[in-house]
């Protein structure tokens, strides 16, 4: 597989190389084959085959009659029940080297793997690149002078605590490491799904983490890093899935998962009223952005389709739609925001559980309490 990579090695032993793959029928190198498409795609690989002539490999070696394009090649392995060959988490680790040596620390043979290796996608930032906010200074609300009322928020308060972040700023950041209520936490923000979620980083294992960006992507969700261990986490359920704390237990002897704390979405404005004592985010960050509302994904937000391919989907609802996620126990649902804004309150039964959900008028933002 190296041979493919290798950008010294030449035309001649590329194509002997790929001729090998396709003689031998092994469709385990359909993963392979779509990372050199991507590769040559984003002109990763600045020297390289033509990008069809992998393409007609890749048909030849799966029988399957799929697009050219490599986001209809992503979302067909999703679908199928395929594994890679021997060695290919090292060998994407050393392709994605080439962009950033640090990705090759990450994408490691040596390191268990929670989910498929092959559906971790490139960003298209390097390690970091995105910076994540490290204690950012916060304003008394009579100081702060560049919000509307009506603009968004993330909420925490803990401990007596309360902080306000602006998602005009949260968006160029993607990641603040604070403290609340002498809780240190990281709020992990994955803009392309729209999700922020606050972890405790004092881990259930005993240990306190500091998370950063890795640049990484499985199924258009944030994959963030530990810089204890430099182990991947999944921005959406707190969990390792790639590096030494895959299959980690806690102290408690149950697989290693981030405790959630509580962040609401809010207008600033419902949020100083509630919490008048609140701090808010110092726009003076330190970094050069155009920290208007909207400014960094407005565009995306405003178009139907997703930036990477996600073949794991519903018919039930359009790709953004937004929707309040519950998890009790082992079981989840969905619950679609606009729905929810336009019946206000809605009573259900969840995990055996009655519930109610009591939508806010602002933003859509709402609550949830148990019923008895």
């Amino acid at each position: 597989m190296d041979t493919l990579i290798d950008i010294e090695a030449g035309e001649e032993a590329w194509r002997l190389a790929l001729a090998r793959v396709v003689h031998a029928g092994d469709n385990r190198f359909a993963a392979v084959l779509i990372e050199l498409l991507w590769a040559r795609d984003t002109r990763i690989l600045r020297e390289g085959l033509d990008y069809l002539e992998y393409y007609d490999a890749l048909k030849a070696i799966t029988g399957a009659d799929v697009s050219p394009n490599r986001h209809y090649w992503i979302r067909w392995y999703g679908e199928s029940s395929l594994e890679p060959p021997p060695g290919f988490t090292g060998w994407k680790g050393r392709l994605l080297s080439i962009i950033d040596e640090q990705f090759g620390e990450f994408l490691s043979d040596e390191h268990a793997s929670a989910i498929r290796v092959e559906e971790i996608l490139w960003g298209g930032v390097l390690v970091d690149s995105i910076p994540p906010l490290e204690f950012p200074d916060m304003l008394d609300p009579e100081d702060v002078d560049y919000l509307e009322p009506d603009e968004a928020v993330f909420g925490i308060a803990i401990n007596g605590e309360a902080h306000a972040y602006p998602l005009r700023i949260l968006d160029w950041h993607e990641m603040a490491n604070i403290e609340v209520g002498g809780v240190p936490i990281s709020l992990a923000y994955c803009t392309l799904c729209g999700a922020a979620i606050a972890y405790d980083d004092r881990g259930p294992d005993g240990v306190t983490y500091n998370f950063g960006t890795s640049g990484f992507l499985y199924r258009s969700n944030k994959l963030m890093y530990d810089r204890n261990t430099r182990t991947l986490w999944n921005q959406f359920t707190g969990e390792p899935v790639l590096g030494e704390l895959v299959g980690k237990l806690d102290l408690e002897g149950n697989p290693l998962r981030l405790n959630l704390l509580p962040v609401v979405l809010s207008t600033y404005s419902d949020w100083l009223a509630r919490h008048p004592d609140t701090t808010v985010l110092d726009i003076s960050t330190g970094y050069a952005r155009l920290y208007h509302p909207g400014a960094a994904y407005g565009h995306y937000f405003s178009e139907p389709d997703t930036m990477f391919p996600v073949w794991l989907r519903s018919d039930d609802l359009y790709l953004k739609q937004y929707v309040y996620g519950l998890r009790m126990g082992g079981a989840r649902k969905a619950y679609p925001v606009d729905v929810l804004a336009e019946e206000r309150v809605v009573n259900d039964v969840f995990n055996d559980q009655p519930i109610v959900l009591v939508t806010e008028q602002a933003i859509d933002t709402f609550g949830i309490s148990r019923v008895g």
